[in-house]
């Protein structure tokens, strides 16, 4: 379990097996992505999928991850840098983006 987001749970088990030396495919010790539980992973949730697929949702954080809620099938994602640019006057202006 980590918080680092930012990719798919996927990629982010292939960087951990590279930095351990864990061992490649066919091996127990290999991790997999559905052995990965990262701050967003709540997200892949059938039930929120359904019901915010085709919704605007803003996405928020420092790495990729509008990349990783487009991947999860949020189709209409944006991030809050991109939302502040078209809704400038949505933002506060106190606070820094």
């Amino acid at each position: 379990m980590t918080n680092g987001g930012g990719i798919p749970e996927p990629d982010k088990a292939e960087d951990i097996n590279r930095r351990l030396g864990l061992p490649y495919e066919g091996e127990s010790l290999k991790l997999h992505g559905d052995h990965m539980i990262l701050c967003h992973t709540p997200l892949r949730d059938p039930v929120l999928l359904e019901q915010y697929r085709e919704k605007h949702v803003i996405v928020t954080g420092a790495y990729e991850e509008l990349n990783v809620a487009l991947v999860y099938g949020y189709n209409k994602a944006i991030h809050i840098e991109e939302f502040a640019v078209f809704y400038n006057d949505q933002i506060p202006n106190d606070l820094p983006l």
